[in-house]
């Protein structure tokens, strides 16, 4: 994967405990397990030889 965006569309923010660092580590966790969940498969280059 290349170039990946996620955006966090919910979260609930509190004055004295949330910090961005943990909406950022929300989102790194959540993209593992969607890659996780997603089963993906490495796609290599076919070459035709002659």
């Amino acid at each position: 994967m290349q170039d990946l965006k996620v955006i966090v569309t919910d979260g609930k923010h509190h004055p004295v405990d949330s910090k961005e660092i943990a909406f950022r580590t929300a989102g790194k966790w959540a993209v593992v397990d969607a890659v996780q969940n997603a089963k993906p498969v490495i796609l290599e280059p076919i070459v035709t030889m002659e």
